[in-house]
């Protein structure tokens, strides 16, 4: 059995926080697609999934609100931004009325 002492160092290292900044974010809301995955790398790591849930444009509307990221420090390639412009537009665009 261990003593107390070794569970709370144990407890310690665990939620360190380069052991929670290891784990994946949260994709409830998310379906799998093309982009989904660079969107999850990239944004959340500012972003929560409210962000683009009650945020919806077309693709156009979501590759320039992308540049705009990029105008305020984003580290992004233009493939990374197309990635995540064409999953947002079809998984979080507006819907007609």
């Amino acid at each position: 059995m261990a003593s107390p002492a070794a569970l709370a160092l144990l407890a310690a290292l665990l939620l360190s926080p380069a052991a929670l900044a290891q784990q994946k974010p949260q994709a409830i809301g998310f379906p799998d697609a093309p982009g989904k995955e660079t969107l999850l790398n990239k944004c959340f790591q500012c972003h929560t999934p409210g962000m683009w849930m009650d945020h919806r444009q077309d693709r156009r509307g979501w590759e320039s609100t992308l540049y705009r990221m990029v105008g305020r420090g984003a580290l992004w390639t233009e493939d990374e931004i197309k990635a995540m412009a064409d999953y947002l537009g079809k998984v979080y665009v507006r819907k007609p009325q």
